[in-house]
């Protein structure tokens, strides 16, 4: 939705300069299970991209700036730091002083569940300031024209990141609840309809 909603995210992910990518957060182990890039990326942005199958093959783009990050490299410490963050092993980002913040420019915008436990910038061992998250019950970057879908927007314009991750967890009360919706369950109240509405028709 984000990308077929947003012409900021969409001209992003078509000019290869932002990296759309979805992750699932094992709450027993804590452990990331990098899903990668919508299925149908290339046919929403109506291109060709050469990072779609970061999975498979190196990543590359036709032309980049030397000063400009890497996506591959920034997905990459990313999931070096879920390892460190699994094994306990030599943490980075949580020894710093979080005034280290204010000299940092995000590259990663991260749109996660505002009911998960335990903090993302620990989850991926990130030094403060690396990772702008985005927090809403069922990770959901909500509707256009919506406060947080805004948000998300805003900050993809303001910080121009490398990579923009949506993260979902095991054991999500919000799919959960859907799940019973789709088989039935009564209709909850505004707000939790709401929400819930966004996620049913992944269901």
């Amino acid at each position: 939705k984000m990308m077929k909603n947003s012409t900021i995210i969409r001209d992003g992910v078509a000019s290869e300069e932002l990296m759309l990518v979805g992750a699932v957060y094992n709450i027993e182990d804590g452990s990331l299970d990098w899903v990668g890039p919508h299925p149908e990326q290339e046919k929403i942005v109506g291109s060709t991209l050469h990072v779609h199958n970061w999975r498979e093959a190196p990543y590359s783009r036709k032309s980049m700036l030397p000063s400009s990050p890497d996506a591959r490299a920034i997905i990459d410490r990313l999931q070096a730091g879920n390892k460190r963050f699994v094994e306990q092993d030599e943490l980075h980002g949580v020894h710093l002083n979080p005034s280290f913040s204010h000299d940092v420019e995000p590259d990663t915008i991260l749109v996660g569940s505002s009911n998960l436990r335990v903090p993302y910038e620990d989850v991926f061992d990130s030094k403060p300031g690396q990772v702008l998250v985005q927090q809403c019950m069922g990770n959901i970057a909500g509707h256009a024209g919506g406060a947080m879908f805004a948000s998300v927007e805003f900050a993809v314009a303001r910080f121009a990141p490398k990579v923009l991750i949506v993260v979902g967890h095991t054991g999500d009360e919000v799919v959960s609840a859907a799940l019973q919706q789709v088989s039935g369950a009564k209709l909850p109240g505004k707000s939790m309809r709401h929400v819930l509405d966004q996620v049913v028709p992944s269901c």
